[in-house]
């Protein structure tokens, strides 16, 4: 196995990880610690399998290109990859202060608003990825 295919399934498998460890007696976590963990190893996994399926796109369909809406055109995976990487923590980074600070009962559920966009960007970018250039 390549490496890049070992650190996406490492990254998908890291949730499962996370949730088989319980609370500490002597350290409870507080409620929602759990949740915000395992849906940012959502958006991790899905940011790496969009990675790997457009890397793969570009190997197979030369005449593909990016059209994401950064940097359309180009075939440069880590340029737009990295790209996204920094909106992605921008997003976690929204989420979890949103998490913290905002106390109003009907805006509190929406601090996973961002990172439920952003999964599903990537989610979807990796479907479509993986159906292009094929025969």
């Amino acid at each position: 196995m390549n490496l890049a295919l070992k650190l996406g399934v490492g990254l998908l498998l890291a949730p499962c990880c996370w949730a088989q460890q319980g609370p500490k007696p002597d350290n409870p976590r507080p409620k929602g610690d759990l949740e915000f963990k395992l849906e940012a190893g959502a958006l991790a996994g899905a940011w790496t399998a969009d990675t790997i399926s457009t890397q793969e796109l570009w190997g197979r369909c030369r005449g593909c290109f990016e059209a994401g809406g950064l940097f359309n055109g180009t075939r440069q995976t880590a340029r737009i990859e990295g790209a996204w990487a920094v909106v992605d923590a921008g997003s976690l980074l929204l989420a979890y202060e949103w998490r913290r600070h905002i106390r109003n009962r009907w805006l509190k559920p929406f601090w996973r608003a961002p990172l439920l966009v952003r999964v599903g960007c990537h989610g979807a970018a990796a479907w479509s990825n993986s159906q292009l250039g094929r025969k």
